[in-house]
């Protein structure tokens, strides 16, 4: 919906797609650094392997949608 958004009122969809990717990448690194760790059976690993899973569907997702 953000795209086809972007796609039908900016000049340049994917540029802007991009900064709005990366910024929601980086709020939904917020949760896993301040309320996962203090939780029981959280472990580092385990938050570091939901942060990359974060990067790589932000990472498709923008693939995806700006070709």
């Amino acid at each position: 919906i953000v795209y086809g958004l972007l796609q039908w009122r900016s000049a340049r969809p994917n540029r802007l797609f991009a900064v709005i990717t990366g910024v929601v990448l980086l709020l939904s690194f917020v949760p896993d650094v301040t309320f996962l760790p203090g939780r029981p059976g959280a472990t580092t690993a385990g938050i570091l392997v939901l942060m990359v899973m974060h990067v790589t569907v932000a990472g498709i997702c923008y693939a995806v949608l700006t070709r």
